[in-house]
């Protein structure tokens, strides 16, 4: 395998043009590192403890905040442009555990690349990547205002909802083939902090297949999904199935804010909205058994 010197050299020679556009894109970094991510909350992440001039390179489907769009684009969790990562050349590169695969990794780390592993995976592991991120950016002081504010919002959501009469739910992310959420996955976790259980909570699984039948069965009184699937999971769908408990309360909620599928602080305000679906969903669960 080519090291990332040779790989280097071999590129410049054919590439100058992108060179160009690379040099640009690193000349004003007032950084003394330079960071490639590998996942777009990561760069997210770097972005708001104000270290972004680090940033070289990011994954694509980065788009938040919007000046991150303009960042060069090194492929995404599964197929990376090695020619441009080596023009980058960056000092770290940071890899999300739940989304990078290992083969990648070990692929970066045999290119001689230092790879940085940052965990995320629930919600109380957003403050530890903040923290580790931090350190990597020499930003600790930051990541430690940025995570008290957080685990305080955190801590008020929970308060707010904890003595809510429990709903379930079922979270649908793609149709067909029917995808949802297992019980380890982050939004699982809010849909928790919200006074709602996940029906399929016990599947160990991120983002588990499950079947129309095995829905049917676990009668979820609320059905969600992201707006920005809207034309994908149509929810006309479940209508058919008249006994099913999300149709009697007319339990279908479609959340706009895309922030609920990143594991960074935004998912506070995410949550916010989760949990004011589930309290409307709640009230009509209420209101039918008053009369």
């Amino acid at each position: 395998m080519i090291k990332k010197s040779l790989l280097k050299i071999l590129i410049l020679l054919s590439s100058a043009s992108f060179e160009g556009n690379a040099n640009n894109t690193s000349s004003d970094q007032d950084e003394t590192i330079k960071i490639v991510t590998l996942s777009p909350h990561l760069a997210e992440m770097i972005y708001e403890l104000g270290s972004e001039s680090s940033l070289v390179g990011v994954s694509s489907f980065t788009d938040y905040p919007e000046s991150a769009k303009s960042i060069p684009r090194i492929g995404d969790a599964f197929i990376l442009d090695l020619e441009r990562m080596a023009l980058l050349d960056p000092d770290v590169i940071l890899a999300w555990e739940s989304g990078t695969p290992r083969k990648v990794v070990e692929e970066l780390e045999n290119l001689g690349y230092q790879v940085e592993i940052i965990k995320s995976r629930n919600l109380n592991e957003i403050s530890a990547a903040l923290d580790q991120i931090g350190q990597i950016v020499n930003k600790e002081k930051q990541a430690r205002i940025i995570i008290k504010e957080y685990s305080g919002q955190l801590k008020d959501l929970k308060e707010k909802y904890k003595n809510k009469q429990k709903v379930t739910v079922f979270f649908q992310i793609d149709q067909q083939p029917l995808f949802t959420i297992g019980g380890n996955h982050f939004i699982s976790e809010m849909i928790g902090v919200c006074a709602g259980t996940n029906v399929f909570s016990e599947l160990e699984q991120l983002a588990p297949s499950v079947s129309v039948e095995s829905v049917i069965a676990r009668d979820p009184q609320v059905i969600m999904s992201m707006a920005k699937a809207k034309s994908h999971n149509n929810f006309q769908f479940w209508k058919k199935f008249g006994n099913l408990s999300a149709n009697k309360y007319d339990n279908f909620y479609y959340l706009q804010s895309d922030a609920l599928e990143r594991p960074t602080t935004r998912i506070i305000s995410a949550g916010e909205e989760l949990c004011k679906k589930l309290e409307e969903a709640r009230l009509k669960l209420e209101t039918t058994v008053r009369n």
